[in-house]
């Protein structure tokens, strides 16, 4: 649904995050071509994840690109008890002459929730069968059962 010529409302209807952020920039690019920018906010749909794809299908077109999403609170807060904070992931694709877009695709914390899965999955599994591995990430950035 298009509320103003340069800016749109898509209601995903829970679909799949890639697939609404897709769909998302196609009415971003259509817009731009018309009006010379294009914002539309998704609402109803999973995480997308990372964004590279969907920016720089844009950046590729010519257009400068800026996608967002939201993020469950995951992150605690410096000393704090519970999580309070997304990961927020942020992406800008730009484009260049002659060469590939330039694209800056990232989390907004110090390290993205996979990273964080992956700390949990050695501490649960991977560490008990042999002490001696070296864990994927250091110890003061992940806070687990009220500990370090």
């Amino acid at each position: 649904n298009k509320t103003f010529p340069s800016l749109g409302h898509l209601d995903a209807d829970n679909a799949f995050g890639h697939a609404a952020g897709m769909k998302a920039i196609d009415h971003c690019n259509e817009m731009a071509n018309i009006q010379g920018i294009g914002a539309v906010a998704v609402i109803n749909s999973s995480h997308t994840g990372a964004m590279a794809s969907m920016a720089l299908k844009a950046a590729r077109k010519g257009y400068i690109a800026f996608a967002s999403t939201h993020a469950d609170s995951l992150m605690l807060s410096h000393n704090g008890k519970r999580p309070y904070f997304g990961t927020n992931p942020i992406c800008a694709a730009v484009p260049r002459e002659e060469a590939e877009p330039y694209c800056l695709d990232m989390a907004t914390s110090m390290i993205s929730r996979n990273k964080l899965l992956n700390f949990n999955y050695f501490l649960e599994y991977r560490l008990r069968r042999s002490p001696l591995l070296k864990p994927p990430a250091p110890f003061y950035i992940a806070y687990r059962n009220n500990s370090f």
